[in-house]
Order: structure tokens, then sequence, then C-alpha cells
């Protein structure tokens, strides 16, 4: 079962990352990746749940012309809490691994937490973090229309960084 788990973990997490510009677009951010993650694993009968955490952008190593448009200075980042051999494991497929040259990509060993793609500053409790996902599922257009009008040209310009720094292997 946790070859299964593993194969899982590395084909969602080795999906390009991006962040949705339009309520469109497709929904491969970590939020994104966390929900295919989740639906993956309940297919196979593994309980899971999400966690929730919150971070500062410029915590990651983003070249200057990145961090210097306008964005919000925290977020929140979503990961997969899955119940296996008795515990909650923190599996994060956020970064994939084309990304592995610029930043730390989670391996999973089918046993362990993952590290989380981000450097948290705090974590949400179990029951936060599930209404959190569930109020970004019910309104997601609103969501995504707000967060957007305040971070849209910062992920655009994110996106493209990603997508000059992937090396495809």
């Amino acid at each position: 079962m946790n070859n299964k788990i593993i194969t899982i973990f590395n084909e969602i997490r080795d999906i390009p990352f991006s962040i949705p510009t339009s309520p469109t677009d497709a929904l491969f951010d970590c939020a994104g990746k966390a929900i295919l993650l989740r639906k993956r694993l309940e297919e196979i009968s593994i309980k899971t749940r999400f966690g929730v955490c919150y971070f500062y952008w410029d915590d990651l190593d983003l070249p200057d012309n990145v961090k210097s448009i306008a964005h919000d200075k925290d977020c929140t980042h979503t990961f997969v809490e899955a119940f296996i051999n008795n515990k909650w494991i923190k599996l994060d497929p956020s970064w994939d691994n084309a990304l592995s040259q610029k930043f730390e990509v989670a391996i999973f060993d089918g046993k362990n937490d993952t590290i989380l793609a981000v450097k948290a500053i705090g974590f949400f409790n179990s029951e936060k973090s599930q209404n959190i996902m569930k109020n970004q599922e019910d309104n997601y257009n609103n969501v995504i229309t707000d967060d957007l009008a305040r971070n849209g040209k910062f992920y655009e310009a994110l996106n493209k960084y990603l997508e000059e720094i992937r090396v495809i292997k």
C-alpha cells in the first residue's frame, strides 16, 4: 500500500506548480494539488484532512524583480494530512520535481512527514484548516477574484519565474 501512496504523491507533486491568475485557470497551486492528493488518497481508502499554515512570501528565495511587485506579505499554504500507520503524516506536493534546482522538493518515503514547501510561521488547528478550505471551495470565484485584485501581478511574475527555472529531467 505504501508504494501506491508514494506513486500517487509523486504523480501529483510533479504536476507543474502554478498559481491561478484567473478563476478559470487550472488549480495547480498548493490548494489545488492538496485537493487532488486528498481525493486520490481517499479513493484508496486512506483517511485524510487538510492542513493549513501561514507564511511570508518574502521568506521564499525569489528574485527581487518578483518580490518587488505589490503583494500580500503573508499567505496561507495548504497541504494534506494522511492517516498512515496509525498517525497523521504531513504531505506537501506543492513544488514539482522540475523546480528542485531552486526549491527543496518534498520526497515521501511512505511513512514520515514530507517537508513543507514554505517556512510556516504558524499552523491552524484541524477544524480551522477544514473550514478555510470549505470556505475557499464554497466561495471560490469571490475568493480568487479578491485575491487576484491584490496579488494577480505578483502571481503572474511568480509563474513566469517558475517556468524560466523549471528543468525537465
